[in-house]
């Protein structure tokens, strides 16, 4: 397999031209869509546990300086505002913790162990459901919880405390910062997409993911 950055998706680009879209399948055979669907799932279990990891710290520090502050400072407003903000981030930690996408778990189950790929029906089926999954969580209902809670906390400072500017930056920093999440989670089955080109009677078939995590972004084009 050929890991190709962006400079080398610009040459991909330049040669376009010069190729012709294949017809039919994508794949020359099932063991090719095997491996390559094997290799794509385990990217993805990848990229959701270091998700996972990520967030889990971000949130659990978060928490603790907000409970550290409200404990140690003497403004009343600002021993408010770190309390609600540290309940929000033991929330978001706690969601998590108990529903991170389930990535990981399913390529698991399909792991031969040895390095093979797996079975070939069995990664269909895998990557359509994640497919269903991962657009599910990026979906509006996703954004529901968090907009009750972010909007509780808002409410809890500006209408509780009188403090209606302080409550609005309250609750758009907690839509920001869940918006960054949501965003960042693994989507390799619903960005997974098969290709083939021709080069006169040859057919090369390629796949292309990209992704974006916090600190990172990147393009890949696969060959076989």
């Amino acid at each position: 397999m050929t890991r190709t950055a962006f400079s080398g998706l610009m040459a991909l680009f330049m040669l376009w031209p010069l190729w012709g879209h294949g017809q039919g399948a994508p794949w020359q055979d099932d063991a090719q869509e095997a491996r390559m669907l094997g290799e794509t799932l385990a990217e993805g279990a990848q990229h959701q546990r270091y998700w996972r990891n990520f967030w889990l710290a971000g949130y659990a520090t978060g928490t603790t300086v907000y409970l550290v502050q409200a404990d140690r400072t003497d403004n009343r407003e600002t021993r408010f505002d770190a309390h609600v903000t540290a309940i929000k981030s033991a929330l978001a930690f706690g969601d998590v913790l108990l529903s991170p996408p389930s990535h990981a778990r399913r390529w698991r189950q399909l792991d031969p162990g040895d390095g093979s790929a797996p079975d070939l029906q069995a990664a269909r089926a895998a990557m359509a459901d994640l497919e269903i999954e991962e657009r599910r969580r990026q979906g509006w209902r996703a954004r529901v919880a968090p907009l009750l809670v972010n909007a509780a906390g808002g409410l809890a400072i500006g209408v509780s405390d009188d403090r209606p500017r302080d409550g609005w930056l309250n609750f758009a920093s907690g839509m920001l910062v869940t918006e960054a999440r949501i965003r960042t989670e693994p989507r390799q089955a619903s960005r997974f997409q098969a290709r083939a080109l021709r080069i006169g009677d040859q057919q090369i078939s390629y796949t292309t993911d990209w992704w974006l995590m916090p600190g990172q972004a990147g393009l890949l084009v696969r060959f076989p």
